[in-house]
């Protein structure tokens, strides 16, 4: 996805009802993770607001820290 599409991401703490043990697809008509079969292992998950499309993107990231650093560098990381 073209960085100037992103109008913020979300970084959040994965649970039961959030993301942790959706390995692939969606549980919700606005949402949509990418397939990461080491998901619930994972302590944080990043849920991307785009421009062109309704639907969210989520993923997971091996080294969360750096990615919400280049994000909170670029003013795309949401409080």
């Amino acid at each position: 996805m073209p960085l100037n599409d992103i109008v913020r991401v979300q970084a959040f703490k994965p649970g039961f009802g959030h993301g942790r043990f959706r390995l692939w697809g969606t549980g919700a008509p606005d949402v949509w993770f990418a397939c990461d079969w080491r998901r619930p292992a994972r302590d944080c998950l990043f849920r991307v607001r785009l421009r062109s499309q309704r639907i969210e993107p989520a993923f997971s990231a091996e080294r969360p820290e750096q990615l919400k650093s280049i994000l909170a560098a670029r003013g795309l990381l949401a409080t």
